[in-house]
């Protein structure tokens, strides 16, 4: 029976995590360990001490494992030290340098603490001994179009080949148990998307029917208001009548912010069907839908591509930029300019206007859902516009940004896939 606590284990390892955790595993069974950083270091401790077993890493500075086993397996005085190498790998060429080096086992990283320690248990159990005539004639094998001489002693060769058969056992094991354990996150996954689709459209008949029974209401105030101006207005105060425009304004808006949240939540549950489409056509059917005020105008870019993409989102995205321009440009002579340029793998879309500009801090919360510049009773927004450019760009694999500064307007830019 081997008394661990008479053992001298070299742990020859250049990260020091790696050789952190291999002393404590061995000093926790008692035996007794040695420190070095590379292959160089080791062979200098292996002469200064009596080593029972080396335990190395292969891919180290200066001397690597298979050097320092080499190094070993040729003196005289210290080829029977059973020697272990550990590495990451798990080509096949490095079992074929191990066996050429004479080392007497091989694990692979990251390896099963049991079955390290019960190799080690092995190695120290069975030494080789030093007077053996058991060595072989050189053994030549032809491995990946090269040929190799193979000189280790049966007993290491024997090692070296169960350990790898171990290896990959071990191996198979851990690919069994994920593969187990990928199955269970797949029906898992499989359970969590069909609840999903089951909740989106709950959710989704739901927006509509809410939005049905808050829309019906303020169609009916809105049109009150229309009839009380119309048949009343005569005998209004001035006052009144500013309290029914107002009325009606924020009917309006509220009807516009129902569609808004409508039109947002519906974009992350629509399949996007996409097919080439001229850019050039989409910006003029959206400008069709736009109030364009007496002496603004709208400057296009001639000859814009046709990309693949979804139409009426794309339409969606130009109409909403445009009447985002429209709303905040401040003057009778205001500007919107469409230009395109190639930007690599992208074209990248400009819409510039020439209002007041927008402040840097600004640049990311006008994109987030009910975000506004000016206060909604100065300025009619529902605040979604933007949001919904982003996320339609998105969809498409594209970006969204702003750049501006105050008093030179605005250029709103957006990328899309060639």
């Amino acid at each position: 029976m081997i008394n661990n606590s008479e053992i001298n284990i070299l742990i020859v390892e250049d990260s020091a995590i790696q050789a952190e955790l291999l002393r404590r595993i061995l000093s926790g069974h008692n035996y007794n360990t040695v420190m070095a950083v590379n292959g160089r270091v080791g062979y200098e401790k292996l002469l200064e001490n009596k080593i029972s077993l080396v335990v190395s890493d292969i891919s180290m500075p200066e001397m690597d494992g298979f050097e320092l086993c080499r190094k070993i397996k040729d003196d005289k005085t210290l080829k029977t030290i059973p020697v272990i190498l550990l590495t990451q790998l798990s080509d096949p060429k490095e079992i074929i340098k191990g066996l050429d080096a004479g080392a007497d086992n091989y694990i692979t990283k990251p390896y099963d603490v049991k079955h390290l320690l019960s190799s080690i248990e092995y190695l120290l159990i069975n030494p080789i001994n030093a007077d053996s005539e058991s060595v072989c004639n050189p053994l030549e094998i032809f491995f990946d179009g090269r040929k190799h001489l193979i000189t280790s002693e049966r007993q290491q060769i024997l090692n070296l080949l169960l350990s790898t058969y171990e290896n990959a056992v071990q191996q198979n094991k851990a690919l069994q148990n994920a593969q187990l354990g990928l199955k269970v996150l797949n029906e898992q996954l499989e359970r969590k998307v069909e609840e999903l689709e089951i909740s989106n459209k709950e959710l989704n008949d739901f927006a509509h029917i809410v939005s049905h029974d808050l829309k019906a209401p303020l169609r009916a105030i809105g049109s009150l208001a229309d009839i009380l101006l119309t048949d009343y207005g005569d005998i209004l105060p001035e006052k009144g009548k500013e309290l029914i425009n107002l009325q009606s304004r924020r009917c309006a808006r509220m009807y516009n912010l129902i569609e808004g949240l409508l039109k947002y939540a519906k974009l992350g549950h629509v399949n996007v069907e996409m097919a080439i489409e001229d850019i050039n056509v989409i910006i003029r059917e959206a400008i069709e839908f736009v109030d364009l005020p007496s002496g603004f105008k709208i400057n296009i870019a001639s000859n814009l591509p046709s990309i693949k993409c979804a139409k009426i989102m794309i339409g969606q995205v130009f109409l909403n930029l445009i009447t985002n321009a429209i709303n905040y440009v401040d003057r009778p002579d205001g500007t919107v300019d469409i230009n395109c340029e190639n930007d690599g793998i992208y074209w990248k879309f400009s819409v510039r206007d020439n209002g007041p500009g927008i402040e840097d801090k600004y640049f990311e919360k006008i994109f987030k859902i009910f975000q506004t510049l000016k206060s909604r009773d100065k300025h009619e927004s529902t605040g979604v516009g933007l949001s919904i450019v982003k996320k339609i760009i998105n969809l498409h694999g594209g970006q969204v940004w702003v750049e501006s500064k105050v008093g030179q307007g605005a250029a709103f830019y957006f990328t899309l896939l060639k």
